[in-house]
């Protein structure tokens, strides 16, 4: 498995050639993919005419990247396993941000989970019997072995699948174990490899930290999130089950397998059913508006419960107006009059208008005024308000507007640049911090190592009485200090200003060598 870093242009016109010039310079990352003014983002913003966009790409997910600038004082420091310590210079920085899931988290309790379960464990079969015959023993594998490495897996599908390629028998201590048939040939390296690719292995370890997530908040029993609304609905009113109860389908609707399953599924036809998706809410990793929540939108109303509000009207004696609570064929001539009055409609108006005049006025200002938000009387727009029914295409111009919103909030809190305030001054005052701590940590290394030779409290004075008599006054030594670091800060300076990173690290660290060498020789010298 591996990652594509590439970056996307998108062209501000048919001719537009930048995307050229960018394949050419060094300021891109990665491949340059060049999108035509038609082409829809890979993103779910959409990218600036004219402008550019990195992306870190792998079978799993896509993800914006945003470069920033390295500052010149950074480097990177690589401890070996053995000590050793190397420099490496650092030419990129970059940050990325929300993935966008390419594939399904597996979910517990699925048929990829138990597919991709078997075939883990015959790939770890196989390579035991593999390391076994290298070593000449007999190619086996103990029964306890496998029950507790592959937990999920009952006992019969394990019989089932290794029948094939081993037959049970004990060993010479009363256990049972698995031993390779002479007739099976071990598949090779090639071929055990596609039985467990890595993306299913990072799908598989997704799922093992949801759940671990899940048990550390006490989420022991899961189910889906649907169940949980339509079980919710069945709860006494009380508040303290209720919000219990929309933590745990909070918590359920957040999981890998969810969220990435919500946006494979809706937008797997080219994003065409992006509005299914929250995009705000519960599902944002940021918090604040800085990401995509990718849960799943609540469903509308079901028809079960649309059929018994006709009921109940028809039991009435008559059914009401669509998107109204009051049925308006119902109000008399001198109800709809004062109805239009608290609308401020005129008398001598409503005097010249018949019944259905009135009623239709009635109907058209109290959908009106609640569509635009004025209130004039709240028992009026509510009785008789008619919703503006939003048609799918309107759905979808609203999702992705607040998609990009979204996205242009993302871009400016990810890409922003480093304060150019900061210049050499700060600089310089790190690097002093830095040659200070230095100096802290061989001071107190110098006084532990003193503290450790003198175990008695009579050679503890006597070392004290020592360091006293080897020091110099204190007026001289402050004024050799002031020199020194007075000269060391020069060097500093002349390697940080000519961009000596390499040269500025081996002088530190030759520092930090030579002021270590010359306290081991004076606690040596103490010692003799």
């Amino acid at each position: 498995m591996g990652a594509n870093l590439c970056t996307y242009y998108q062209k501000s016109s048919p001719g537009d050639q930048a995307g050229a010039l960018l394949c050419s310079g060094n300021n891109c990352l990665g491949n340059v993919l060049t999108l035509e003014p038609g082409d829809k983002s890979p993103f779910l913003g959409d990218i600036k005419a004219g402008c550019s966009q990195s992306s870190l790409e792998t079978n799993m997910y896509r993800a914006p990247v945003f470069p920033h600038k390295v500052a010149t004082t950074d480097f990177l420091l690589v401890r070996s396993a053995k000590g050793k310590i190397s420099i490496r210079r650092i030419d990129k920085v970059a940050v990325v941000a929300q993935q966008e899931p390419l594939m399904e988290v597996m979910s517990p309790g699925s048929k990829n989970l138990q597919t991709y379960s078997i075939n883990r464990m015959l790939v770890n079969v196989y390579r035991e019997f593999s390391a076994a015959a290298k070593r000449g023993l007999l190619p086996c594998i103990g029964v306890d072995e496998l029950s507790v490495q592959f937990p999920n897996l009952s006992e019969a599908i394990i019989r089932k699948k290794l029948k094939e390629c081993a037959f049970l028998r004990r060993d010479g201590n009363g256990k049972q174990v698995w031993s390779m048939k002479r007739t099976f040939h071990i598949p090779s390296e090639g071929d055990l490899r596609k039985l467990a690719y890595p993306e299913h292995v990072c799908s598989y370890e997704s799922m093992q930290a949801g759940l671990y997530r899940l048990k550390h908040l006490g989420i022991t029993q899961l189910t889906l999130p649907a169940s949980i609304s339509s079980a919710m609905s069945q709860l006494p009113d009380e508040a303290i089950a209720l919000a219990a109860a929309s933590h745990i389908e909070r918590e359920l609707q957040i999981t890998p397998w969810n969220l990435s399953s919500n946006f494979v599924a809706c937008t797997n036809q080219d994003r065409e059913n992006i509005e299914r998706l929250e995009i705000t809410g519960v599902g944002d990793p940021s918090g604040r508006g800085l990401g995509f929540s990718y849960v799943r939108a609540a469903p509308k109303a079901s028809v079960s419960s649309a059929m018994v509000k006709k009921k109940a009207a028809a039991n009435r004696g008559g059914s009401t107006v669509t998107g109204t609570d009051a049925d308006l064929r119902r109000l008399s001539m001198e109800a709809a009059r004062e109805v239009l009055l608290k609308f401020n409609v005129p008398e001598e108006m409503i005097a010249k208008q018949t019944r259905w005049h009135r009623i239709a006025m009635i109907r058209k200002l109290s959908s009106e005024q609640a569509a635009s938000g004025v209130q004039v009387d709240p028992t009026t727009i509510s009785k008789y308000a008619r919703g503006q029914r939003m048609s799918f295409l309107q759905l979808q111009q609203q999702t992705r507007g607040k998609c990009q919103e979204i996205w242009d909030r993302q871009v400016q809190s990810l890409s922003a640049a480093d304060d150019d305030e900061i210049g050499s001054d700060s600089e310089h005052s790190d690097l002093d911090s830095f040659a200070g701590d230095l100096e802290n940590l061989l001071d107190a290394e110098e006084f532990e190592e003193e503290e450790s030779n003198y175990d008695t409290k009579h050679d503890k004075v006597e070392g004290v009485k020592g360091l006293k008599m080897r020091r110099r006054p204190i007026q001289v030594q402050a004024e050799e200090e002031i020199e020194d670091e007075a000269a060391e800060a020069a060097e500093l300076c002349r390697l940080l200003m000519d961009d000596q990173l390499l040269e500025l690290c081996d002088y530190l660290i030759d520092e930090y060598h030579e002021s270590l060498s010359e306290a081991e020789a004076g606690i040596q010298s103490r010692n003799t």
